[in-house]
């Protein structure tokens, strides 16, 4: 195994997290990637683990060993979800194979990638603008109105349906979204002790509880009015498939998990960055003005499209700096070895957690020059052209990487470049300062906060 801190019996090096990584785990963490060249294991209670935060040896575990570095280990927490089998997210070998590929063909059958899709990011992207107009000018926080009309897009493909701004039951499924991705899976006693596993847990378990009860009330309501010659959604082919032959009836709950999900991974995730993106033109006003002329130079009025993209350099390149600067999934999602395996010249057992520091490839200086800077200018050449960058890793590294990465840069570009032709982000007050400091949990989430959004 790599080097690491200091192990100590039973608690292998916990006390050693908590004495110096309390306040900020994932400073410390980073901390000891540089100390031991990019990789090191800690031992979490019963469990071994190696931590990855050089992006070479990210890339030699997890693309050129990626099917024993990507397996998915079995966790207390993830036990306690309620999922009857696990999803495209934690599922193993075959059923994971499979199941990928149905959910990539089934998304881009219902639009993503497509003007289909894009026509329904507009609509609500216009949706949004009327809803923030509302407010009259009046700081607020742009953020839960952002995850309404995201996670409309969601409902739209996988119930052919989508929630008004205000609906009771929609804001209970978004507060149990943020619950669920506001909670620290990694550090979680119950996972780590094999003794405890079974002790209560808390609101990030019953969240999820009533996410997974409305999808199973769509299931309900889908199979009486399914239509066999007709799909009006993904849960319309989910089910016409499980009655297709017991192969895909065996993996019918994993479908059931997966639409779980696309939930709250589709969802939360955009609008977190959306949220994040807005709070850093607040705090940036010269680099939203670059934003904004690009985008009135060639657009004007017209809503934005996909083809447009190519054509906004500096607002692309504004977009990926967010994504670098706040990396949503810090730690990814936990990954263990399949077999025993070898990586730089160390013996990883079979079984060993992984976590593929994503945040720490995004601030290191031998990828990035000044990386605790804001600057959209890195992702430029010298003719002002976008440059794309293979240490951009917002959406993973390897097989496992977010299987709705298409679907999450159509609705980035759409919705950040609507939100800055008709807004402009500012403090609430001179004196406000913008707290870019994150909320850690299994996304980095911006601190809720109010904002000037002023009618251009």
């Amino acid at each position: 195994m790599p080097p690491g801190p200091l192990q100590w019996p039973i608690l292998g090096s916990l006390p050693s997290l908590a004495l110096f990584g309390s306040k900020d785990p994932l400073a410390y963490l980073k901390t000891l990637g540089d100390k031991y060249g990019g990789i090191f294991s800690v031992k979490l209670g019963d469990h071994f683990a190696i931590f990855i935060s050089d992006y070479n040896i990210m890339k030699e575990a997890l693309m050129k060993q990626g099917s024993c570095f990507s397996h998915r280990p079995s966790t207390a927490l993830d036990r306690a979800i309620g999922y009857d089998e696990p999803g495209v997210v934690l599922a193993n070998g075959r059923v994971w194979q499979v199941f990928r590929r149905f959910a990539m063909q089934s998304m881009r059958d219902f639009g993503v990638g497509k003007k289909s899709i894009e026509r329904k990011i507009q609509i609500e992207a216009s949706s949004l603008i009327q809803q923030l107009e509302k407010m009259d000018g009046k700081a607020h926080n742009p953020s839960p109105d952002t995850q309404v009309a995201v996670t409309n897009i969601i409902c739209a493909i996988i119930f052919g349906e989508r929630y008004e701004y205000g609906d009771a039951e929609f804001s209970q499924i978004l507060d149990s979204m943020k619950d669920v991705a506001q909670s620290v899976e990694w550090f979680d006693l119950r996972n780590m002790f094999d003794i405890v596993d079974r002790l209560p847990y808390g609101k990030n378990v019953s969240a999820n509880h009533k996410i997974l009860g409305v999808i199973k009330r769509q299931i309900v309501e889908h199979r009486q009015t399914l239509d066999e010659t007709e799909d009006r959604d993904i849960l319309d082919l989910c089910l016409r498939r499980q009655a297709g032959s017991e192969e895909d009836a065996a993996l019918f709950n994993a479908v059931v998990a997966f639409i779980g999900d696309l939930f709250i991974a589709g969802g939360e995730t955009t609008a977190t960055t959306l949220g994040w993106a807005y709070l850093y033109m607040a705090e940036h006003p010269d680099i939203q003005e670059k934003c904004f002329q690009e985008i009135y130079k060639v657009l004007g009025d017209r809503p934005p499209i996909m083809a447009d993209r190519a054509k906004l350099p500096f607002v692309e390149a504004t977009i990926s700096e967010v994504q670098r600067i706040r990396t949503i999934a810090p730690l990814s999602v936990m990954h263990s070895t399949a077999q025993d395996a070898t990586l730089r010249g160390y013996t990883i057992p079979k079984g060993t957690w992984v976590f593929p520091m994503l945040y720490a490839v995004s601030a290191d200086e031998k990828q990035w020059k000044q990386p605790a800077d804001f600057n959209p200018e890195r992702f430029l050449d010298a003719s002002g052209d976008y440059v794309k960058r293979e240490s951009l890793v917002p959406f993973g590294v390897g097989p496992r990487m977010c299987a709705g990465e298409m679907l999450a840069k159509m609705e980035l570009f759409i919705f950040f470049t609507v939100m800055l032709q008709n807004f402009r982000f500012s403090r609430s007050s001179s004196d406000q300062k913008i707290d870019l400091d994150p909320i850690l949990g299994v996304t980095w989430s911006p601190k809720p906060q109010n904002i000037q959004l002023t009618r251009r």
